[in-house]
């Protein structure tokens, strides 16, 4: 069978020819006006582009338009043809020239030149001494480990501490007293002894912080219990020596069922020396087979207090301030009235001392001529009167 035409495939009737482009619904060709073809090229010229204010009329729009705000706009265009009678054409306008400077920054050549002067002031004449050395660190961290079923040996770990402090400076070895008193001189600017340091009352603290790495520990043993930090100077000194960052260790040999005293100072970089820390009273027990660490910290055995008393002719004995003063917090005075017993015991002295009332004391008094001696034996009690001499 014959394939039918491409106008119309499914029927004998040629497809309707397309109208021309003027005017597709109709046969009459449109002609647009003021658009003369060329005659070289046969093609009709660009129509330029209507005004924006009115793109169908001569007339400019008002509605739905913005206007370019005044001293932006750029000089009127002048009117050329566009194609179209009646149209004049706006030229697009230039860049607005802004009112202020473009910049406020500009390069400016600078050239420095050198001017030393000498100067001689008063503060440095005849030489001037100083000395510059960094902080001590704080005292370092001291642990006591024990090893399970061992009563002989103790892991000891130390480690560096962070922070800052001030606090009297403490000598163990003789090398020491030397050091502090550089120490002093670099951060008071006061050259003093040793002896003045730690005993003068106006000596000011040292201050010690932290800032540079821990390079070594001294730790220092004593088998008997230390009266000052000096006694260790007759001890055990041991110099752990640890890598930079890691904490020190050390295994001591003792005996069980004996006491050990420690302490530790800790050495920065620079060879500046901390305080020692606390003296650690250790013993390891070993109670028939059951075997524990026993620590605690140790404190210096306090000066035995004497109680002499100088006197001429007279002894005068009466309570000290604080046994004098009225608790009313705890009191219980009761009512008042003149025909009542006097008021207890429990009425004065402080709630945090050891009161005097109603107890007995002997006192001695002893001839400095003969050496006589005299017992007195004292009660204080409460008789409701001020004076009683009066």
């Amino acid at each position: 069978m014959e394939r039918p035409p491409a106008g119309n495939r499914r029927g004998g009737t040629p497809a309707m020819e397309r109208p021309p482009a003027g005017n597709r619904r109709g046969g009459t060709p449109v002609s647009k006006p003021g658009r003369a073809r060329d005659p070289q090229t046969g093609g009709f010229p660009a129509m330029e582009r209507p005004p924006a204010g009115n793109n169908r009329g001569s007339n400019a729009a008002s509605v739905g338009r913005s206007t370019a705000p005044a001293g932006l706009a750029g000089p009127p265009a002048p009117n050329r043809p566009t194609g179209l009678p009646g149209m004049p054409a706006l030229e697009k306008p230039g860049p607005s020239t802004p009112a202020g400077p473009i910049s406020n920054q500009a390069v400016v050549p600078v050239t420095n030149c050198g001017s030393i002067k000498a100067m001689i002031v008063p503060y440095v004449v005849g030489g001037m001494a100083a000395t510059i050395i960094d902080k001590p660190p704080v005292p370092p961290e001291i642990s006591f480990y024990a090893s399970r079923g061992v009563d002989n040996k103790i892991r000891i770990l130390l480690n560096s501490s962070t922070g800052e402090l001030n606090a009297k400076p403490v000598a163990i070895l003789d090398e020491d007293k030397v050091y502090i008193e550089e120490e002093y001189l670099a951060q008071t600017g006061e050259a003093l002894s040793f002896e003045e340091i730690m005993t003068s009352s106006d000596a000011e603290k040292l201050r010690f912080k932290s800032d540079d790495p821990v390079d070594l520990y001294e730790l220092f043993r004593l088998d008997t219990p230390p009266a000052s930090y000096g006694d260790f100077l007759g001890g055990t000194m041991i110099t752990v020596n640890p890598v930079y960052g890691i904490p020190g260790e050390h295994i001591d040999t003792i005996k069980p069922n004996k006491k050990y005293y420690y302490c530790v100072r800790a050495i920065d970089m620079h060879n500046n020396k901390s305080n020692p820390t606390h003296i650690y009273e250790i013993e390891m027990v070993n109670n028939n087979g059951q075997i524990f660490l026993r620590q605690e910290i140790f404190d210096f055995p306090s000066a035995e207090q004497v109680f002499h008393k100088s006197g001429r002719r007279f002894l005068y004995v009466e309570p000290a301030m604080r046994q004098l003063i009225y608790d009313s917090e705890t009191a219980t005075p009761g009512p008042a009235a003149l025909d009542i017993a006097p008021p207890t015991n429990t009425l004065l002295g402080a709630p945090e001392i050891d009161r005097v009332w109603g107890k007995k004391f002997r006192l001695r008094v002893t001839s400095k001529k003969t050496g006589r001696k005299t017992d007195l034996n004292i009660t204080f009690r409460n008789s409701g009167l001020v004076k009683p001499s009066e």
